[in-house]
């Protein structure tokens, strides 16, 4: 029985599945090369009709991906520019040494249909020779999501000395900025009118003057997600992050704070709106200083319902084995300032099991609101910690209190800023406790 083969499918239904087999081009590893040949080359490589159809599809082109590295480089970037015509793009370029500052101008003609961009950088340049110059002048009426990481040998270094400047006759409808390894001007007011989603990574303030970040913060009025891969080393003077629609967090603070150091950085975001807050580097002290208190003095948190904390070090913190630096608070359950709470994670933090005995111990009071308690600690404590929760949960059982879900994994080494929320390259399978 026959019946029909490829080369009789219709062009539409042709064109559907190079879209259906197209790679994403948001996939978190863009900064390196796809291992993988692209759909609409290997189509439009199978015969006269496949390359006729494929070819003249310019949406199949609109997925722009290049190492701007010299030979064949530069006709696959000219020839995805030509077959896309004038389809909105999405374009990744990747430098290497190799790199030669003509070839980057090629993009800049078509800058008037670029939606999303990412640029890696591997490569320390002089400025007017580097991929980034011939964006610095220009606008990008289209533009909606922009990335630009400096990378060496697949690791993200110290940021190179300088301010990044990009765009700067306007991006009016870019929505997402990530800026990795550089930092930013102290105003932006061609690029941050729609801007809900902002990231600043890797230390690019090697000495923060945090009021700098503040002022960036203010000229994103819809901003939504903020992501400060950067170190608190100080409480903000005389200013406040004022961010009322803010609804995701994301920052770090130094290793060596006090118990309150915690709850003054947190007390200078202004977020009310705020449902999730990520905090990288905290101790179980100032963990347990910030839910003892019945309030903070300037801000409120009515909308959190998910608080992580992670100690991103890869070894443990040396907290554990000094008994002087044990919390002395007692944590409120359910604690005041997040009166809304429902999602609790504890990442390779020091006293976790004092911790979780304040939160869901026999001596604690119900929690009603708490759904999910998620732990990560490191092999040589995962026996005791799993015996804290079986007494936990034995306790609260004969009682005939309920409990939430406590996911208990252990973590691998090393952690990291970038990736211990990853649970598929840093834990094993967890146990679960109700």
């Amino acid at each position: 029985m026959s019946g029909p083969t490829i080369s009789s499918l219709p062009n539409e239904l042709l064109i559907a599945i190079a879209v259906a087999g197209q790679e994403d081009n948001e996939a978190e590893n863009w900064e390196t090369q796809s291992t993988t040949w692209k759909v609409e080359w290997i189509l439009s490589q199978l015969s006269q009709r496949f390359r006729d159809v494929i070819v003249g599809a310019s949406e199949l082109w609109a997925l722009i991906e290049t190492d701007v590295s010299g030979k064949g480089s530069v006709e696959i970037l000219e020839l995805y520019l030509e077959r896309s015509r004038a389809s909105k793009i999405s374009v990744t370029l990747r430098e290497s040494p190799a790199f030669q500052q003509n070839w980057a101008h090629q993009i800049v003609p078509h800058l008037d249909r670029i939606k999303e961009l990412r640029i890696a950088l591997r490569t320390r340049r002089a400025p007017g020779l580097g991929l980034l110059d011939p964006f610095c002048d220009v606008a990008a009426p289209h533009l909606q999501h922009f990335e630009v990481a400096y990378i060496t040998n697949e690791h993200h270094l110290n940021a190179p000395e300088g301010v990044i400047t990009i765009f700067s006759s306007g991006a009016p409808r870019l929505r997402f900025l990530k800026i990795d390894g550089f930092r930013l001007p102290d105003t932006l007011p061609l690029l941050t009118a729609s801007l809900t989603h902002l990231e600043l990574r890797t230390a690019q303030y090697r000495n923060p003057q945090i009021d700098h970040i503040v002022a960036i913060a203010a000229q994103c009025p819809l901003l939504v997600r903020l992501h400060l891969d950067i170190t608190f080393r100080s409480i903000p003077h005389n200013r406040r992050f004022h961010i009322p629609p803010l609804k995701f967090l994301h920052i770090s603070i130094s290793e060596t704070g006090d118990p309150d150091f915690l709850s003054k950085i947190i007390d200078s975001f202004d977020t009310p709106a705020l449902t999730e807050l990520v905090v990288d580097s905290s101790h179980g002290d100032q963990i347990a200083h910030l839910l003892s208190l019945t309030s903070l003095p300037r801000s409120s948190f009515p909308a959190l319902t998910s608080l992580s904390f992670a100690f991103v070090r890869s070894d443990s913190c040396p907290c554990e084995t000094d008994p002087r630096l044990a919390p002395n608070h007692t944590i409120l359950s359910p604690p005041a300032i997040f009166p809304a709470l429902s999602h609790l994670t504890l990442i390779n933090q020091c006293y976790t099991s004092r911790l979780i005995r304040d939160i869901v111990g026999p001596a604690s009071e119900p929690w009603p609101l708490l759904k999910a308690v998620t732990l990560f600690v490191k092999e040589p404590l995962f026996a005791a910690m799993r015996d804290t929760i079986d007494h936990a949960v034995r306790s609260k059982r004969k009682r005939g209190q309920s409990l939430p879900k406590i996911q208990l994994s252990r973590a691998r080494s090393p952690l990291g800023p970038r990736n211990w929320n990853s649970a598929d390259g840093e834990t094993t399978d967890g146990e679960i406790f109700w």
